[in-house]
């Protein structure tokens, strides 16, 4: 059953159910102690000359009688006026007299009835305002009607002969009058019950099924991949927040979406670029040991060649395993950092009077450039070194083919809260476009840089991590050449004071 159904049926029951117990309740009341007093009024309006009705209908045409009787009107108007009177009255037998103010106005009263009127009543109807007698099938009725606040006063004198035919034909006044008035008004009352339930059920429906379409429509789209479709219901009311909720919902379930795409794609790249950088230093190592067992390596010279050779790569192999092995911690967020207060200008002396004539650093040229006295920082030494390994590897890697070194500057520049930490080099440098890229796990750029495949594209993607675990920030520029430039905060004002 539909929602529509649902309230027009549950609209119709509330009032329905209260109706049919009260119905009930009153069947019970008049079938029991009621009974006895509606049998008797019944058998009041079923007398056999229908006085009691007569009465009732003289009374109702009240209003008919006072406007002739306010007004000298001929007796051909008097008919137009009392034509309903005279109609009803006449079915029961009745005829009738108007007098007011001694004048007769209208009366179709026959001298038959003016003998029932004094066998019945004799001169007693002249000297009494209301009287109604009835013997067998006749009857006398004097009804006397005052309007002291218009002037106003004039009775109705009706008689009766037969009755019988009009009560068995036409029945009582309870029959013609107040039964249809009863089923009339339940039928009323029932109908309107039915259409306000109808038009409020309709109402509630046209504000309900809106927002419920929006919500299937928005579902289906969903479910046919679609998840660009809005749900545009804005209506200020509870359904709006649902639908608010849906569309919030689908807004995060395709970002999520897009993001499990980035990262089945980041997975597929993963992977790639781990066979990629394992299997470029392996066929170069076999391929040495092959030339070493076949005898190519005849002499101590060419084998002390190839045991440097072999020695290289898989120095290479061991720094991709730890740069595999400390990117996966990162990403996990698994690594503990050993964070203290540090002198980056200290730190970075020592690094290039240690490291600057590493075997690794042989084809780079180091120069420093800092801020003189202390700028202090919090860090993890191992791994601010690590930051400057990878960025020298990387500027070797990709150095210019036709120089024989790179030329590597460093520089950190102290500021009001921060230490501004430069390393550039003048290699090829990377296209504008393509700088934020370099900061993405396994990315090469060997067309912007030299073509060569010797970086396992994991180096820059460290560099970011580490900088921005430490709280700083990256970012690459390409002028004569590519800068790294990070920033790292310095330690509070106390803390300086304490050191």
């Amino acid at each position: 059953m539909t929602i529509k159904k649902k309230l027009l049926l549950s609209n119709i029951l509330m009032v329905a159910i209260p109706v049919t117990i009260a119905v009930i309740l009153i069947v019970i009341g008049v079938l029991t102690v009621g009974n006895r007093y509606w049998e008797s009024t019944e058998a009041m309006y079923k007398d056999e000359n229908g006085i009691t009705t007569a009465q009732n209908l003289i009374y109702a045409y009240h209003e008919e009688f006072y406007e002739t009787a306010d007004k000298n009107y001929s007796e051909t108007k008097n008919k137009k006026i009392l034509k309903r009177a005279i109609v009803e009255l006449g079915r029961m037998g009745y005829h009738f007299s108007e007098t007011s103010d001694g004048k007769v106005i209208y009366s179709n009263l026959t001298s038959k009835d003016h003998k029932t009127e004094e066998y019945l009543a004799g001169g007693v109807i002249d000297e009494v305002d209301t009287l109604s007698v009835g013997y067998g099938d006749r009857a006398v009725i004097k009804q006397t009607f005052q309007y002291s606040d218009k002037g106003t006063s004039f009775f109705i004198i009706a008689v009766n002969n037969s009755t019988a035919s009009y009560i068995g034909k036409y029945g009582t006044y309870i029959d013609r009058y107040v039964m249809p008035y009863i089923i009339f008004f339940i039928i009323a009352v029932l109908l309107t019950i039915i259409l306000t339930s109808f038009s409020l059920s309709r109402w509630i429906a046209r504000n309900i099924m809106p927002p419920l379409r929006e919500l299937r429509n928005g579902s289906r789209e969903i479910m046919a991949g679609n998840l660009d479709a809005t749900v545009t219901y804005d209506r200020d009311d509870e359904f709006g927040e649902v639908c608010g909720a849906f569309d919030e919902m689908r807004h995060h379930l395709k970002l999520s979406t897009e993001a499990q795409v980035r990262y089945e794609e980041y997975r597929r790249e993963l992977i790639s670029g781990i066979s990629h950088d394992l299997r470029t230093p392996l066929t170069t190592i076999r391929g040495y040991v092959d030339g070493m067992i076949d005898g190519i390596a005849d002499t101590d010279e060419k084998r002390m060649k190839y045991l440097r050779a072999i020695q290289v790569r898989t120095g290479d192999l061991e720094r991709l395993v730890d740069d595999l092995s400390m990117y996966n911690k990162m990403e996990n967020k698994s690594y503990t950092y050993d964070m203290r207060k540090m002198d980056i200008n200290a730190f970075l002396d020592d690094y290039v009077e240690k490291y600057s004539g590493e075997m690794m650093f042989k084809k780079a040229v180091i120069t420093l450039e800092h801020t003189p006295g202390r700028t202090l920082i919090r860090g993890d030494e191992k791994q601010l070194q690590r930051v400057m390994d990878n960025i020298i590897i990387n500027s070797i890697k990709y150095m210019d083919v036709n120089k024989d070194k790179v030329h590597v500057s460093i520089t950190a520049k102290e500021t009001d809260d921060s230490v501004v930490w430069t390393v550039a080099d003048d290699g090829p440098g990377v296209a504008g476009s393509d700088l934020e890229k370099i900061f993405e796990s396994f990315m090469r750029l060997d067309k912007a840089r030299t073509g060569s495949n010797e970086g396992n594209g994991l180096g820059l993607s460290i560099v970011k991590s580490i900088v921005e675990d430490h709280g700083g920030t990256v970012r690459a520029e390409s002028e004569n050449g590519l800068s790294i430039i990070m920033t790292l905060p310095l330690i509070d004002e106390q803390e300086r004071k304490d050191g």
